[in-house]
Parts: structure tokens; C-alpha cells; sequence
């Protein structure tokens, strides 16, 4: 697993952690499907939490996270799952052009003498190959092995990983006996056509979870910690309403903290700065400019929880729009939104903002108590935003 540095402003799930390792552990499901949106630290918890709880119960554990290859994701696990194998055997304590032959894993030697060799085989064949040895080197020393593959979801965005994903499964269930999985993911639409439909890749009936959202104690933690850390007293409740207006994201709440100390400015303006700015650096204003006021206006409804399909929505969108909006044009909207990575489904089946950083901007331009009851303030919103064009 990757060494990290102590992070003294991590609040540890490691109730959540043991409660997944138990459930594996149990024999009722071999894998399990964690979802979470973006900056909810979901990463931060797998790799602080959730691994040191099965490496210190003296288990093994393997780390990948798919979009550090996106063009080619079997190769992350190729290389990590070699270099994981090459250290338990104690084959090889140095990296040169060859490793041992009894560990090979039936594929070509990672080196820069056998790179075109190497693309030139079957990465499908080389990932099944090297799980089941990790399998042999875990049954023979009567250890149980985590696999836990970070933004699976990736493996849904083309035809051409349909092999790949087809021969990791058939690899994980011959080796279920002694390694268990955990597949994380930050687009719910992504895992639903990996894991809920009956014909998906990896479909299994009960084995989805939802990170749970951070909540009071988080809050006190951070609020104690910032206070003693940058002397400044930060307000538990300004802590609290940044937290809940940037979707309970933890990493928005670190980054308002730390800039509201170096800007000299309150919590709520910092948290307004630091999301308008991320927001801008990520390109998304041309994003956001280039959806139509129809699907704009669905984005805020989202935020502002409100209903999509009722009349009073239609008409509302309608007089946004100038124009009559039926429910077949939000639907299209809606899925084009998903696509688009503006709005997932949650596992209870409703729609919500999938970035933070998207929440950020939505809270400058609408009003956060967004209501129907408030049509003429939210038309002037949107009329503000699009002279700003």
C-alpha cells in the first residue's frame, strides 16, 4: 500500500472501515461497491483508514487508482500488482531489466528492453495471470489479500476495456477464497453499469454502499483543530455552514480554513473565493456557459432539492426558457447533465450536484433557499449570470 505522511487534520473512520473489512470477512459478499462524489474523501479514507485496518488485522493489501492511466488502466494494475508480488516473494530488492523467472507472472519483464514486446501481449491475460499468483503467495501464507481499485467506474467509458474488466472478474471470483475487493467510484451513473444491472460487469445484489457523509463530530474536530492550529477562534457554526453549503465536502472546508488565515478574511467569504476560483481553473465557467438555459436552470433545481417532473417545475423552467418545457425535454436535459458529469443519481435514486466545486458557483448565482415561491428573484439571477457572458 502507498506510505503516506501523518496528516494530523485527517478525522479517522475507522468504525466505517472495520464495518466494511467485517462484512468481507463474513463471507456473505466478496466485494463491495463504495461510492462517493468528488472531494468528499473518499480516497483520503481508503488510503488512511481502510488499508491500515486490514494490513494491522495481518491481511495484505493492494492499491490501484485507475486514472493514473486512464488510456491504458490495466497497466496500473499490471505494475503495482508486479512490484507488490516482487516484494513479498523477496524476488528482486532493486529494480534492473529482469526480475525472476519464478515470478515472471507469464508476461514480459517491465523494462525498457522489453517495452515493445511487453505491448505487444495481451494485458487482459497478464492481470489474471498475476491476481492468481498474488492468490497462491496469500494462501500459502494463510493471509487474506485487499484489492481495492479506485475510480472503477473508468472501466464503463469504452468497449475496449470490456475484456479486460470481463477476465479481472473471472479472476477475483476463482480467487474469492482469500482475496476480497472493494471498488470505489466518484460517478454513480458509472457504477450503476458496472455493478446494478443484472448484465453489469461486476453485478452483485447488496454490495453497494455510499461513503458516509462526515457530520458533527467532524465538525467539532476540525474547529478544535483549526483554533489551536492557526490561533485565530473559528466560529463552530460558520465551520458548520461552509461544510453544508459545499456538500459536506471536507476538502473545500480545508482549503476555506487555509485561505481565510493567509487572505485575512472571514470563513464564508474565503469559501466563496476558494470555490469561484477552483471553479475558473478548471474550466468549468466555458462549460457552464455552453449548457442551455434549460439545463442550467435543472443544475439549480438539483442544488436547491427541489422536484423535477411536477407542472410547477415546467412552468417555472418554462418562464426561465421563454419557451414551453415538456417532460421529455428535461429528461433529455437530465441525461445530458449526467453525461456531462453536472448531476449523479444517488443509490436512493435522486439526483444531486456531483462536483463541489459546481455547488460553489451555484451558490454565487442563486438564491441557497431556491423555492418557486421566489420565481422573480431567480429569473434576475439568471439574468445576472448571463450578462456576465
Amino acid at each position: 500500500m502507498p506510505a503516506l505522511l501523518p496528516d494530523p487534520w485527517h478525522f479517522p473512520r475507522r468504525e466505517f472501515a472495520h464495518q466494511i473489512l467485517a462484512s468481507l470477512n463474513s463471507g456473505l459478499v466478496n466485494s463491495i461497491a463504495l461510492f462517493a462524489p468528488r472531494r468528499m474523501g473518499k480516497t483520503q479514507f481508503v488510503l488512511r483508514d481502510l488499508l491500515p485496518a486490514q494490513i494491522a488485522s495481518g491481511g495484505d493489501a493492494i492499491y490501484f487508482n485507475l486514472w493514473e492511466n486512464k488510456s491504458s488502466p490495466e497497466s496500473v494494475m499490471i505494475e503495482a500488482l508486479r512490484g507488490h508480488i516482487e516484494i513479498l516473494k523477496g524476488a528482486a530488492t532493486k529494480r534492473t531489466g529482469k526480475i525472476a523467472s519464478s515470478i515472471d507472472l507469464a508476461i514480459v519483464k517491465f523494462s525498457a528492453e522489453y517495452g515493445e514486446e511487453l505491448a505487444a501481449k495481451n494485458p487482459v491475460e497478464t492481470v489474471a495471470a498475476a491476481i492468481r499468483l498474488w492468490a497462491e503467495v496469500l494462501r500459502a501464507k494463510k493471509q487474506t489479500g485487499l484489492l481495492v481499485i479506485d475510480e472503477v467506474q473508468h472501466l464503463a467509458t469504452s468497449d475496449k476495456f470490456v475484456n479486460f474488466t470481463a477476465a479481472l472478474r473471472t479472476a477475483l471470483e476463482g480467487s474469492a477464497d482469500c482475496i476480497k475487493a472493494v471498488f470505489t467510484g466518484s460517478s454513480q451513473a458509472g457504477l450503476t453499469r458496472m455493478f446494478y444491472d443484472t448484465r453489469a460487469a461486476f453485478y452483485g445484489p447488496g454490495s453497494q454502499i455510499s461513503l458516509p457523509r462526515l457530520g458533527n463530530d467532524f465538525i467539532k474536530f476540525i474547529s478544535t483543530k483549526a483554533s489551536e492550529t492557526y490561533k485565530p477562534i473559528f466560529a463552530t457554526q460558520d465551520v458548520a455552514d461552509v461544510f453544508e453549503q459545499h456538500n459536506a465536502s471536507p476538502y473545500f472546508l480545508r482549503q476555506s480554513l487555509n485561505f481565510a488565515v493567509l487572505k485575512g478574511l472571514d470563513l464564508k467569504t474565503a469559501a466563496r473565493r476558494v470555490g469561484m476560483d477552483l471553479y475558473i481553473e478548471l474550466g468549468l465557467q466555458e462549460k457552464w456557459d455552453a449548457l442551455s438555459i434549460v439545463e442550467q436552470a435543472i443544475v439549480q433545481f438539483i442544488y436547491g432539492k427541489q422536484q423535477l417532473y411536477t407542472e410547477n417545475t415546467r412552468n417555472w423552467i418554462s418562464s426561465i426558457a421563454g419557451e414551453e418545457v415538456t417532460p421529455r425535454r428535461i429528461q433529455l436535459a437530465v441525461a445530458k447533465l449526467e453525461r456531462g458529469d453536472w448531476i449523479d443519481k444517488t443509490l436512493d435514486g435522486k439526483y444531486e450536484i456531483a462536483d463541489p466545486v459546481v455547488t460553489a458557483y451555484i451558490v454565487e448565482i442563486t438564491d441557497a433557499s431556491l423555492s418557486l415561491g421566489h420565481e422573480e428573484d431567480v429569473k434576475r439571477s439568471h439574468s445576472k449570470k448571463l450578462h456576465k457572458k
